[in-house]
């Protein structure tokens, strides 16, 4: 029995449950999958090896990249939004 996104929001912010593969031949985010408890979990890949924790500062590196990207286009849209609103007042 699934138990919802491996994302839950907290006051603080977003906790995300991953299940991390180092030295996984690239970075990427594989997709959402449910462990045997049920529990889901998002899968995560990354080049960096285990050792020294450096697998875990990949893991930091993307998962801010991927929120500042989408920061960044949530505001893009929002301009624009205003943009043409303030364009369709000038045309009225």
């Amino acid at each position: 029995m699934s138990q919802g996104e491996p994302w839950r929001a907290t006051l603080d912010g977003v906790v995300v449950t991953c299940r991390l593969t180092p030295k996984g031949g690239r970075d990427a985010i594989d997709g959402v999958a449910e462990r045997p408890d049920g529990t889901r979990v998002l899968l995560v890949r990354v080049r960096e090896p285990p050792e020294g924790g450096r697998a875990n500062g990949a893991l930091w590196a993307a998962a801010r990249a991927k929120a500042r990207n989408a920061l960044i286009k949530q505001t893009v849209r929002k301009l624009a939004e205003v943009g043409l609103e303030e364009a369709r007042e000038q045309a009225a």
